[in-house]
């Protein structure tokens, strides 16, 4: 197996291809930290911060998105759905009276069923920052939402590269080894050429 031009060309397209899409992401993402900075502008500082996101162990916020590989090993981003959302807060509210009602049987001595639960929270983040949201926030988070895409897109194409790449070693490890072989060859052949004279 031996290197050629369409090869080369086409691991160059795809370093290429990475390279632009991780500036592209950059600037993705950079446009959404300037939505957020115009958020908290206009509906001030106090209102759009590190307080209105809920904290954990107390809040129980759920995840809209997810990160699944496929058979094909391609990353692709899934939308978690509200059936799915309820099934895990029932599990987990399960799991926590059982959790609950063994740690005040230890401190207590006394066995009971009830139990500390979380506070649910709106699995809409523009929610987190009250009613009325600025449009830049939303712009922010539809901006952020775009990332999210273009980075599981990067991902694959990371993937796609390494690959090439990995190919692309082979390729040049087997013509090396090939032209050692001719190389022995040739030197065998002038060796019993030598020897005959």
């Amino acid at each position: 197996m031996s290197l050629n031009d369409e090869e080369v060309l086409g691991v160059l397209d795809k370093i290429a291809d990475y390279e632009q899409n991780l500036i592209e992401l950059c600037a993705v993402i950079q446009r959404g930290h300037i939505q957020i900075s115009k958020a908290k502008c206009c509906a001030g500082y106090h209102m759009i911060s590190s307080s209105s996101i809920p904290e954990p162990g107390v809040h129980e916020v759920n995840a809209t998105k997810y990160v699944k590989i496929n058979e094909n090993e391609r990353v692709e981003i899934l939308s978690v759905s509200p059936q799915t959302q309820n099934e895990k807060r029932s599990k987990r509210k399960h799991v926590n009276d059982k959790t609950s009602e063994h740690q005040t049987e230890l401190k207590t001595g006394k066995s009971t069923s009830k139990s500390e639960e979380l506070i649910p929270m709106s699995s809409e983040p523009l929610n987190w920052f009250g009613l009325t949201t600025p449009s830049s926030l939303e712009s922010a988070q539809t901006i952020f939402k775009s990332a999210l895409e273009r980075i599981a897109e990067l991902c694959n194409l990371k993937r796609d590269l390494v690959v090439s790449l990995d190919m692309f070693d082979q390729s040049k490890i087997d013509q090396n080894k090939n032209q050692i072989d001719n190389e022995r060859t040739l030197k065998d052949i002038r060796s019993l050429n030598d020897t005959e004279e």
